[in-house]
């Protein structure tokens, strides 16, 4: 499964530059999704419902470890605080093209 949906994603991907990438991903990621085999769960916050691969539940409810990375987090990590709480044995990682002021706010999460 994972090989066939980075191949698909290798595949729209490897000519963009990074404004397209960052505009067309989540299209992209809709289209090589095999969803029936993934968890996937919306979190609310001030504007928007950031949407999540959600890990294995051995993976949080046991020492397993796992991973949540958050792509764009536009000055307001709720979500971000709201899994932590969920799911509090995973690393969280996150990225934004904007590093003042989301930096130091994704801080207290992960």
């Amino acid at each position: 499964m994972f090989e066939r949906n980075a191949e698909c994603l290798r595949s729209r991907t490897e000519t963009m530059d990074v404004e397209e990438l960052w505009n067309k991903i989540p299209m992209i990621i809709n289209q090589c999704s095999e969803r029936k085999f993934l968890r996937i769960r919306g979190y609310s916050n001030r504007d928007e419902i950031k949407v999540h691969v959600m890990p294995s539940e051995e993976a949080f409810l046991s020492e397993y470890a796992c991973s949540i990375i958050s792509l764009g987090v536009g000055r307001d990590v709720q979500v971000e605080k709201k899994m932590k709480k969920d799911m509090p044995l995973c690393a969280f990682y996150g990225a934004d093209p904007i590093k003042e002021p989301n930096q130091e706010m994704y801080e207290e999460v992960s």
